[in-house]
């Protein structure tokens, strides 16, 4: 849906939040995924602390692991307090988004 999204509307400042919000979406969700196959459960408070330190499991670059850490911060920020995010931002989240889809594979 993310993909389609964009491929309608592109990336730019007006489509970043939305872009941003759904890309965690996608990222957590494929974390998880691993997680639960390989006998972990992330649930409840610090949920999304683990998932993202989980990414140090899968081999992920420090850069990556922090940029999956602001992005959680980030997404909060759009989500509980309206901030307004950027294309820039929206590009690099596209780009971890490729990164896990790539080496996170699932049974």
């Amino acid at each position: 849906m993310l993909q389609l999204f964009i491929k309608s509307a592109g990336v730019s400042d007006k489509t970043a939040n939305h872009i941003i919000k759904n890309a965690y979406v996608a990222i957590m969700e494929r974390i998880r995924s691993k997680m639960a196959e390989e006998g972990y459960n992330s649930s409840g408070i610090g949920a999304h602390e683990a998932e993202v330190a989980y990414m140090r499991e899968l081999v992920f670059s420090e850069a990556e692991i922090e940029l999956a850490d602001s992005l959680r911060y980030y997404r909060n920020r759009i989500l509980y307090y309206g901030a307004k995010l950027d294309q820039s931002f929206a590009e690099k989240v596209l780009l971890l988004l490729e990164k896990v889809n790539s080496r996170i594979v699932t049974k």
